[in-house]
């Protein structure tokens, strides 16, 4: 298939990410909707002072050729397109790499997802302007708080605010989990065993921590009605409130380890209970922290599942096991 080169305006200066000489940002544009081109050009101008040159996903433009500092990669339904895009890219040297901002569909997660973060992507999903104009704002050499609307502001505010949260939750999770006390007066039951014939999960002969029937008074059923009352107290109160990503993470994984089942990562962004970029952010932490771990679809390499690590597990069991079930209810 023939490769498309993109004009540039002749008004752009080259950006030297090294010797800061510049603060100019060339930024490319390659759009599957010609109705959001004009609105992330818009937002473009708005950040860099400069428009950027629309490109149709389906051109197949040669990206590696450009030499842009950043791409912003927006795609609805044709992710294959843009994957291929993204995989060429990923056999670049990094030097030769733009930064890339992907706005993608929830449908086009999964399939771009593995890629996207070997490129370390900004993934955004749908089309949330303040998100975009905060990946935009990130890109500038010297862009500060103050030069960002208050809606954005108070989004990366926000946003640090649940990270500082999240840790000291993780800091419980652990204490609880390392007392290794029951209530009940029952050692766990969770072993280190080969899979059941029938689990889609690991193919190697690693071992791993599965569910053989004896994790405690906690079935899958339990925690799925714990997930239950916590959708209902929100739908009472409002998403914004209660919002807890991490928790409601940890919850349905959990919830599919006893059921032995994978979890999509589109899935678990509709799982965690907030818009699916922050929710991408939470996973992104949460892996880097040890709580979460990808595992490769076995059928296709190219897309991945999430699990809880050993030691969530093991932290999610001993927390578990040491509250009644009657009090689940108001976790």
């Amino acid at each position: 298939m023939n490769m498309v080169m993109a004009p540039k305006p002749a008004n752009w200066r080259s950006f030297d990410r090294f010797s800061g000489n510049q603060t100019a940002v060339s930024v490319g544009l390659v759009c599957e909707s010609p109705d959001m081109a004009t609105l992330i050009t818009e937002d473009i101008i708005a950040v860099h002072g400069t428009s950027a040159p629309s490109t149709p996903l389906s051109a197949h433009i040669d990206i590696v050729g450009m030499g842009w500092d950043v791409l912003v990669l927006q795609c609805d339904e044709h992710s294959h397109i843009a994957q291929q895009l993204l995989e060429k890219l990923a056999l670049q040297p990094l030097i030769n790499r733009p930064v890339i901002i992907l706005q993608i569909s929830i449908e086009a997660l999964d399939d771009i997802f593995p890629v996207a973060e070997s490129l370390e992507a900004d993934i955004l999903i749908g089309d949330v302007r303040a998100e975009r104009i905060a990946a935009l704002l990130s890109t500038r050499r010297r862009s500060n708080l103050a030069e960002q609307d208050e809606d954005t502001a108070f989004m990366l505010r926000r946003l640090t605010e649940q990270m500082d949260g999240f840790a000291k939750q993780l800091e419980r999770l652990s204490s609880s989990g390392s007392t290794g006390s029951n209530e009940r007066g029952r050692a766990s039951d969770t072993r280190l065993a080969s899979p059941k014939d029938g689990f889609r999960g690991k193919k190697d002969d690693t071992p791993w921590l599965i569910n053989d029937g004896k994790t405690g008074h906690f079935s899958a059923n339990d925690v799925r009605r714990i997930i239950s009352a916590r959708r209902r107290r929100d739908n009472i109160f409002g998403d914004d409130l209660f919002a807890d990503p991490a928790w409601d993470i940890l919850l349905d994984l959990y919830a599919a380890f006893l059921e032995e089942r994978q979890v999509a990562v589109s899935s678990l962004c509709i799982a965690a209970a907030v818009p699916p970029t922050t929710a991408l952010r939470w996973l992104k932490l949460m892996t880097k922290s040890g709580w979460l771990e990808r595992e490769a679809d076995p059928i296709d390499r190219r897309r991945v599942y999430m699990r809880l690590s050993a030691k969530a597990l093991k932290t999610m069991q001993s927390y578990l096991d040491n509250i009644a079930l009657d009090d689940a209810s108001l976790l």
